[in-house]
């Protein structure tokens, strides 16, 4: 596997940590995120990645990530914690009418997000 790993580019390497975060594959390592958002960050730093794409997918991966119920409730939460650093570069670089909805999307989908956890919505119902 390690030996796969050295011969992506390095968008291919953000795409699949980015994946490792999705599907929380390892939930016990919050550094995890860290290491998702220094990369896309180095990315676009060092390649012609353009920053809003970047910002954007990753804005995108943690939120779909924080409203998945089969996740682990403390990861969801670490997603939300993260969110702020890539809607802050979108805020700060947003230009044009198609940019803009794409924010404004996201925001909405933030706003709305229902972390409950998945055991607790059927017992709170009954209470």
């Amino acid at each position: 596997m390690r030996h796969y790993f050295c011969h992506l580019s390095p968008v291919e390497k953000w795409r699949w940590m980015g994946m490792r975060v999705r599907l929380s594959l390892f939930p016990c390592e919050p550094r995890l995120l860290d290491q998702y958002l220094t990369t896309g960050r180095w990315l676009h730093a060092n390649t012609d990645y353009p920053l809003w794409q970047m910002a954007h997918t990753t804005a995108n991966l943690l939120l779909t990530t924080a409203a998945d119920p089969s996740l682990p409730l403390y990861w969801r939460s670490l997603c939300l914690d993260h969110i702020y650093q890539p809607l802050d570069q979108m805020v700060r670089i947003v230009k044009g009418e198609s940019q803009q909805r794409q924010l404004a999307e996201l925001r909405f989908k933030l706003v709305r997000l229902d972390i409950t956890p998945a055991d607790d919505t059927a017992s709170g119902a009954a209470d």
